[in-house]
């Protein structure tokens, strides 16, 4: 959590030194990348070495913020703003393709789409769940604008047969994502807890200046030249890409021969081969191991010995 907040602090717009407006430079966008990274790695290490370690009355005890559906959701959170940034520097490239900026884009949506669907399962207090159900219902909205309107700018570019008519539903689906994600965000400002509108920067604004005189003129020009093609009856599904943005792994450092030498505390192995030990504190009173029921029972007869007297006598 300090380290998505550190992130946010980078991107933060401040007045520069010659006294512009406030902006947010590239190099502190490239910073917060690798600050949401570093977030995600962390999330992902509590979910795959220190959870499967947790005492299971210990994980019953623990807030809904600690919660394994909770922590995936905020690791998605993380990697959804650093594809969100990466798509940033994506539209501001002129030389970038729009195919580069429609994979972007569907990544961006299927991050969102992701942490969406787990945050379904916390079990948050009311005020603080409608709060966050709307920023990431807003993400997610914002994510599919931009996805449905590259994959329009594409298809336009297209000579397949009825490719203009998908084109403009294309566009037309984007542009309405575009106004429901403005929607969205000030209704999330005015949820409860209320909070100041957030600010219009990085792909979101480009977006607002370009989808909606795209699927204006797309539709004029549909209209002079190419009404003999059918529109679709609904719009079909954004192609899937795999996710580009990755974090490293991160990995717990081991426990210092020091604490060892600490009175109270003790090594315990763990169940993941990541992490040799974890420290507990020592039982004062600890249990004797319970007797088993061979030691409770008389000492047993010796072994009998067959002779081969007996065999004979058989």
């Amino acid at each position: 959590m300090l380290a998505l907040q550190e992130a946010n602090v980078r991107l933060t717009s401040r007045p520069p030194a010659e006294g512009y407006a406030p902006k947010v430079t590239e190099e502190s966008k490239r910073n917060a990348i690798e600050i949401l990274l570093k977030a995600a790695s962390y999330f992902d290490c509590a979910l795959r070495a220190v959870l499967p370690n947790t005492p299971e009355d210990i994980k019953a005890k623990l807030p809904a913020d600690l919660s394994e559906p909770m922590l995936i959701a905020l690791e998605h959170q993380a990697l959804g703003h650093g594809v969100e940034l990466q798509l940033s520097f994506a539209v501001d490239n002129i030389k970038a393709s729009l195919a580069v900026k429609r994979r972007l884009a569907c990544e961006h949506v299927q991050v969102w789409k992701e942490a969406n669907e787990r945050i379904e399962h916390v079990p948050l207090m009311d005020g603080w769940r409608k709060k966050l159900f709307l920023f990431l219902k807003w993400k997610l909205t914002e994510a599919k604008a931009g996805a449905y309107y590259f994959h329009g700018l594409i298809l336009n570019e297209g000579y397949e047969e009825n490719t203009h008519a998908q084109a403009l539903m294309w566009l037309k689906a984007a542009h309405k994502y575009l106004k429901d994600s403005q929607r969205i965000r000030l209704e999330f400002s005015t949820a409860e807890p209320t909070t100041k509108v957030p600010e219009v920067w990085g792909p979101i604004k480009y977006f607002l200046e370009r989808i909606p005189r795209e699927a204006v003129n797309k539709s004029r020009v549909f209209r002079e030249n190419y009404r003999e093609e059918k529109l679709p009856i609904v719009v079909p599904k954004l192609p899937e890409f795999p996710l580009a943005l990755i974090a490293e792994p991160y990995h717990l450092p081991p426990v210092d021969p020091a604490w060892e030498k600490e009175s109270g505390y003790e090594g315990i192995p763990t169940l993941t081969p990541d992490i040799a030990s974890f420290l507990a504190k020592k039982d004062p009173n600890p249990k004797p191991a319970a007797m088993s029921d061979l030691r409770r029972a008389w000492p047993m007869s010796p072994p009998l010995l067959v002779t081969p007297e007996m065999v004979r006598a058989r």
